[in-house]
């Protein structure tokens, strides 16, 4: 993966329309659905309930490495892709939590990047698209609980349950930056085990054509015999600083438009 597009929210196709139940006194009746201009009226990016408690973070974190991860305490491992951001003399049992604090952190993204989209949906602004080889986005786990206010509740949570923060958030990525008065670069595999911010687009994949050649035809220029890849999108959240909005970087990943050939 290593184009990727900085992109404001797409418009995506909004929930369906539910029925309220409307109960007064006397009466428990259904009330009819909502028309569209009623539920663009409910849209509201800065309306969104702000961090849960500390009990609640504890209760999804334990989830997501249950449910998630599906292990437990008693099995939950190093992980090499940890490993290897943290360098070789930085392996800690720890690292496997990782996975689960950024599922948990990711719960609460989740609400807000689509009420983002909603929004941009209904108020279709200006847009910047930022088309790059290679972009710095920093320290995802830290920069959302910072950017969420719930660092803080996170950081409690998990002291509650004897694990420690600091080891989990993200490491200091080799860019002329080190610790311990060193520095130590290696090649860095980080989608070996997967990446939990991460949102595959499967339905939105473009074929890319490479090579091939022009020929003129009566109707113009055509270029043909060109080689496919195709372009599979994956977004990933990028959040504002308390303000509920979410925007979309999108990565893009080459994918061979040809199955393995057994015969």
């Amino acid at each position: 993966m290593s184009a990727f597009l900085l992109v404001g929210p797409g418009k995506l196709p909004r929930f369906s329309a539910t029925y309220l139940s409307r109960i007064g006194p006397g009466k428990n009746e259904m009330a009819a659905p909502a028309s569209d201009q009623e539920k663009r009226k409910q849209i509201s990016v800065r309306g969104i309930a702000q961090v849960e408690n500390v009990t609640n973070i504890k209760k999804a974190f334990n989830r997501h490495v249950h449910y998630t991860l599906v292990k437990d305490r008693n099995v939950a491992t190093p992980r090499d892709y940890y490993f290897a951001l943290a360098g070789p003399k930085r392996s800690h049992p720890e690292w496997d939590y990782y996975f689960a604090l950024a599922h948990t952190v990711r719960d609460h993204l989740v609400g807000r990047w689509i009420r983002t989209q909603q929004y941009y949906y209904e108020k279709d602004p200006k847009r910047v698209y930022y088309l790059s080889l290679e972009y710095y986005m920093g320290r995802s786990l830290t920069n959302t609980m910072v950017n969420l206010g719930i660092q803080n509740a996170c950081d409690e949570a998990l002291y509650q349950m004897g694990l420690n923060i600091e080891e989990l958030e993200d490491p200091v990525n080799f860019y002329g930056r080190g610790r311990n008065m060193e520095q130590v670069e290696e090649p860095d595999d980080w989608l070996r085990f997967g990446n939990p911010w991460e949102k595959a687009r499967p339905e939105y994949m473009h074929p890319v054509n490479f090579y091939g050649r022009v020929e003129k035809t009566d109707k113009g220029y055509k270029w043909v015999d060109t080689q496919i890849v195709f372009a599979m999108p994956y977004d990933i959240p990028i959040p504002g600083f308390r303000n509920n909005v979410v925007n979309t970087m999108r990565l893009w990943s080459a994918k061979s438009p040809v199955n393995f050939n057994l015969r």
